[in-house]
């Protein structure tokens, strides 16, 4: 498989990281007829989609965006915990709007 960003054919062009990558896997043995190219809108996009195949693949890489979205879910788990919400008392189905807002008008902003 690879995956290259739109408007260039090069995959250099998604980061060093992904060069290894494919330079490590394109040596692997496979069956070149059940090939695919997927060509990313972005290098962003195309970041994330070599950590999700490398995540499935339990590959052991990571980008940068990868780590700094894992340590802000880590933080706000941990923040969450700090606080001590009782879970029981979060719905589970969203809850329906008011059907009537009261008047802001009056409001001075």
């Amino acid at each position: 498989m690879i995956i290259q960003k739109k408007e260039s054919w090069e995959h250099e062009e998604c980061g060093p990281e992904v060069t290894e990558f494919m330079r490590r896997t394109s040596t692997l043995p496979r069956d070149r007829d059940h090939r695919a190219v997927l060509v990313a809108p972005s290098e962003q996009t195309c970041t994330q989609w070599m950590d999700g195949f490398c995540f499935l693949k339990k590959y052991n890489r990571e980008s940068e965006c990868f780590a700094e979205d894992l340590n802000n879910l880590v933080e706000l788990e941990l923040r969450m915990r700090l606080l001590g919400i009782d879970w029981s008392a979060v719905p589970e189905s969203p809850i329906s709007p008011p059907s009537t807002y009261p008047d802001t008008s009056t409001l001075p902003f």
